[in-house]
């Protein structure tokens, strides 16, 4: 079955929440995010009874674009939302160069590998604090 919506990020507090309103609209997602699910009580798409509408994947953004690309391509979903970052700012001075990785260049990469899939009509970043 073809995916209406592939969510990158989906385990962040709003790629999970917004995986929960996708499948409440009735919708079918593909889950991405770099870390494996999380607990039921931190993801809120997993308490739904029509969890079965999401197909989950432990990628990440950094490492393994070219397996999303090839997600995306063998799937085709229509729409692809982007939750894929790392806030938490005081964190981040500890370790800027995987908050610039992550927030920027990856993240080109991406909209770069996503500009050239003929089959996505519609992509929504989502962006940090």
């Amino acid at each position: 079955m073809k995916p209406d919506f592939l969510v990158l990020g989906s385990n962040s507090f709003s790629g999970a929440s917004f995986t929960a309103f996708l499948l409440e609209q009735g919708y079918s997602v593909v889950a991405v995010s770099r870390s494996p699910e999380g607990h039921p009580a931190l993801t809120p798409y997993l308490w739904r009874p029509d969890r079965e509408g999401v197909a989950f994947h432990q990628l990440d953004l950094n490492t393994q674009l070219p397996e999303i690309c090839e997600l995306l391509n063998t799937l085709k979903p229509p729409r692809v939302v982007n939750f894929a970052a790392q806030s938490m700012v005081a964190e981040s001075w500890a370790n800027p160069d995987h908050w610039f990785m992550t927030n920027v260049v990856s993240t080109i990469r991406l909209h770069e590998a996503l500009r050239t899939m003929p089959f996505l009509e519609r992509y929504v970043h989502v962006s940090t604090p």
